[in-house]
């Protein structure tokens, strides 16, 4: 089962997986930017309100990526199958 998703992610054509990666990427701009204000609430001592932002920040980066992972999976499936 994970060897064939992990096959799914490395067959996928090239426009497909170039839209994954660049996702990927602001997937993970996201994440680095919510990690950069964990460290800014902790030195800093900020209002909670940025400790809340912060996490939120990091769910969405984090549901951004399994997102365009499986999405990329999805269409790359539905546009090779033969009708």
């Amino acid at each position: 089962m994970i060897h064939k998703f992990i096959d799914n992610i490395f067959e996928m054509e090239k426009p497909i997986s170039k839209l994954v990666k660049q996702g990927l990427i602001f997937s993970m701009l996201v994440c680095l930017f919510a990690v950069a204000m964990f460290f800014m609430q902790r030195d800093i001592n900020l209002p909670y309100i940025f400790h809340d932002a912060s996490f939120i920040l990091l769910r969405t980066g984090i549901t951004f990526a399994i997102s365009f992972i499986v999405c990329g999976i999805a269409t790359n499936t539905i546009k090779n199958l033969e009708l």
